[in-house]
């Protein structure tokens, strides 16, 4: 960033940064994004839909900043190992890594809903390949960069699906849980080379949240079920946990779940 545009105590706080979210194209993705630039950082909006990351991309030059869009399937390596390439050809290394990317099975946004005797298989795998080894593919790739700088902050999303235990959701249920035990893993593992990584379950009115508040029954359909009465907004909510736990504030939390609530993940 051109640091001359800043000077003394009014520095933003994520000026100098390089961050990489995926799933940056919509929802809680999209938000973050929009936040970490705003509070200085280079942002990598890495989205499997390459018209959606393109759209964030440009919203954050308009407002000022610097934006990378990559198409990219997470649940792919290669695809990863070549996203991350890009990322540091364009900004020189990655200090922050959102881990948002997550497909709800069969490449749908459709929130499928099935009981565990009769779960489609190619559901799990999906699911299980876009979240849980997505999330480690992109770890992965970045860490090389992360050890040699002695710096990363790494922000993986779990769910309050899997806190719960919501029933017919049992595939991601697992992995949401599973990227939550892989998170804590990191932050032992990598935490002597200056590497957090914490774990964020959040509420928020994002795509996702709205699909599944249509559909009947749904333990999210009605926001009075959250003691503070609303689901929380992606930028301003989501973003800004986010941007918190990439900052300097944030600094010695590391292998933490972060319920991003309202204080509904205590409800029955």
């Amino acid at each position: 960033m051109a640091s001359s545009q800043h000077h003394g105590a009014s520095l933003r706080p994520l000026d100098g940064k390089v961050a990489v979210v995926t799933g940056g194209g919509r929802g809680i993705g999209r938000g973050g994004s929009l936040r970490l630039a705003r509070d200085g950082a280079r942002v990598v909006v890495a989205t499997r839909t390459a018209e959606t990351g393109e759209e964030v991309a440009q919203e954050i030059i308009r407002q000022g900043g610097e934006a990378l869009a990559v198409a990219c399937d997470v649940a792919d390596p290669e695809q990863v190992g070549e996203m991350v390439a890009q990322s540091v050809d364009w900004a020189g290394t990655v200090h922050i890594l959102v881990n948002n990317a997550q497909s709800f099975g069969g490449r749908r946004r459709s929130n499928p809903r099935h009981t565990i005797e009769d779960y489609p298989e190619e559901e799990w795998l999906d699911i299980l390949r876009s979240g849980l080894f997505g999330t480690w593919y992109c770890c992965r790739a970045v860490f090389p960069y992360m050890k040699a700088q002695k710096y990363g902050k790494i922000i993986n999303f779990g769910s309050n699906n899997g806190l719960y235990g919501q029933p017919l959701k049992v595939g991601y249920n697992t992995t949401k849980e599973a990227i939550r035990g892989f998170t804590k893993t990191v932050a032992r593992e990598w935490g002597p080379h200056g590497i957090r990584a914490n774990v964020v379950c959040p509420a928020l009115e994002s795509d996702a949240m709205l699909d599944a508040r249509s559909r009947p029954g749904s333990m999210t359909a009605d926001p009075s079920v959250v003691p503070l009465g609303y689901f929380g907004d992606p930028e301003r909510d989501g973003g800004g946990l986010i941007a918190f736990l990439a900052s300097e504030d944030g600094d010695y939390l590391s292998g933490n779940t972060i319920c991003l609530e309202g204080g509904w993940h205590f409800m029955p």
